[in-house]
């Protein structure tokens, strides 16, 4: 969507009343039983029942941007599919985990509320993402979101539960460790490193991770500078080996 929280209008010229009906229910706040049930049915019902309106936001969008888990479970069941795009490239799975915090708090006060509960549910669900369909129209994924906003525990669940590309850049060039190294997360750099991340691919501006950090005396900084360390140490002892496997490859 085009910002957190933004409800685009409902797309009545294509929409039938009862596709508006099963979007309004995907959106409603606290829905009750009877709303929920209602949902199921029209879905059992009406043909196309997930079209998406006219800024390609589906029900699940809807539900997931506003943090509905019992629309969202219904949609789920019903069969919605997970890889549908909004114009902005963005997956149900992106705004799950595009819930803001302030870059600035401390990991540990970092409220990841019912949105990453959301992106965990999603990630429950048997899938087969592409590289091309986790990027939206910035190249960014689910990861460099989660990333960026601290979601240490969705962070977890896309490498660990999803296996999600750790280094896999966005249109500019930065991995997902660019974007933990700008929010200052040491608890999410940590775990990237710990999970293979490299720390010293290049973005399209010529910086590593390490370049992005907020300070250079920071806890973070100290991590990314022992894991550069390692990785250029490991280069040289291997670089030797290298050269010689691509002496034996080349023809004379």
């Amino acid at each position: 969507m085009s910002s957190y929280h933004e409800t685009p209008p409902y797309r009545t010229y294509l929409y039938s009343e009862d596709h508006q009906t099963i979007s309004k229910l995907a959106a409603e706040d606290e829905p009750s039983i009877s709303d929920l049930t209602k949902l199921s049915a029209l879905i059992s019902t009406v043909q196309d029942p997930f079209m998406v309106d006219e800024y390609g936001n589906s029900p699940l969008h809807f539900a997931v941007n506003l943090g509905h888990f019992d629309a969202v479970r219904v949609l789920l069941r019903r069969g919605h599919p997970l890889l549908l795009k909004n114009l902005d490239g963005n997956l149900p799975l992106h705004l799950a985990v595009l819930r803001r915090s302030d870059l600035r708090i401390p990991d540990e006060e970092v409220d990841e509320g019912t949105h990453v509960e959301l992106a965990v549910q999603l990630l429950s669900v048997e899938a087969s993402y592409r590289d091309s369909d986790l990027r939206n129209m910035h190249g960014d994924t689910p990861l460099h979101y989660a990333c960026l906003y601290k979601h240490h525990r969705a962070t977890q669940a896309l490498i660990q539960q999803y296996h999600h590309p750790i280094d896999i850049p966005n249109f500019l060039g930065d991995i997902p460790l660019h974007y933990a190294a700008y929010s200052d997360s040491e608890t999410i750099v940590a775990l990237l490193l710990e999970c293979g991340a490299n720390a010293l691919i290049q973005n399209s501006r010529g910086e590593v991770p390490l370049d992005r950090i907020y300070s250079q005396y920071s806890s973070v900084a100290v991590l990314l500078q022992n894991a550069s360390m390692k990785a250029r140490t490991l280069f040289q002892l291997l670089a030797p080996m290298l050269d010689h496997v691509n002496d034996f490859l080349m023809p004379p």
